[in-house]
């Protein structure tokens, strides 16, 4: 990923020269962790270029060898986020065929789990919104693993209370986030965009903010999902490929958390 971007720093300096080696370990750990599906949620690029983005999907083609080399790889699900570009990233993926796909809003099963993507698109200038609501009338009733690079709960008042930036965020926000409040059934929305580590619920919606890749925390983030009858447990395990000089702390969460989603009473955070 070569260093075009006017930006040099969000919540703390970015680290270009480091992006693609932490690219290639966070591949390596999902592999040892034997992860079911890999998603990438959305900023794979800085400037959207069609190059840059061939090049993020080329990441982790190459065999690493170790315990987890002779599995099979995991699929990797795409969505996009605001620096990739306005219709930039599905040409670089028909451009890199392989085992990395767009996932939208109806979703696919995936080892018992179905998941889903949020699809954005650019409304005006430097603001974006759903491409297409979440079609959450198709996902039945099991748990919902929802990519997003857009956080559709919000978060600003929370965020800027801790001493950190918060970026704009999807013009049609309260509406995604009335969709998926009006699903009785659990949805677990995994985002990025802040460049924060957080998570807040809603109801029967639990959203997972990642760190970022670029700056600190470099965080690789594993999530677990568990179905116990009609409960769901699920788990994140947030893993710091790095470390460097922060002006501000950017973990709003700690790195291991557990929830658990008891019908009619919502998520709950578990110790």
């Amino acid at each position: 990923m070569e260093d075009t971007s006017l930006r040099r720093s969000w919540q703390n300096a970015y680290d270009f020269a480091g992006v693609e080696e932490r690219c290639e370990q966070a591949l390596e750990l999902f592999a040892a962790e034997d992860v079911d599906v890999v998603l990438l949620v959305g900023d794979l690029a800085e400037d959207g270029g069609l190059r840059e983005l061939r090049r993020v999907l080329r990441l982790g083609r190459s065999p690493s060898g170790g315990a987890a080399a002779d599995r099979p790889a995991a699929p990797v699900l795409v969505v996009g986020g605001n620096h990739d570009g306005v219709g930039q990233l599905p040409r670089a993926l028909r451009a890199e065929p392989g085992r990395a796909r767009m996932i939208g809003a109806r979703g696919r099963a995936v080892a018992g789990l179905r998941v889903a993507g949020l699809p954005v698109t650019r409304r005006r200038e430097g603001r974006w919104g759903s491409a297409k609501r979440p079609r959450t009338g198709e996902w039945g009733r099991a748990p919902v693993l929802l990519a997003s690079h857009f956080p559709v709960l919000g978060r600003a008042d929370d965020v800027h209370a801790a001493g950190l930036k918060h970026p704009a965020g999807l013009l049609d926000r309260e509406r995604v986030e009335a969709t998926l409040k009006r699903r009785r059934h659990p949805t677990i929305v995994v985002t990025g965009h802040m460049h924060v580590r957080d998570s807040a619920t809603a109801g029967p919606v639990l959203q997972i903010s990642c760190g970022a890749m670029i700056e600190p925390p470099f965080d690789a983030t594993v999530v677990t999902v568990e179905r116990h009858g009609r409960e769901v447990a699920v788990e994140r395990s947030a893993h710091e490929l790095g470390k460097a000089r922060e002006r501000r702390d950017p973990r709003m969460a700690p790195a291991r958390q557990r929830w658990r989603f008891v019908p009619g009473r919502g998520w709950r955070a578990r110790r």
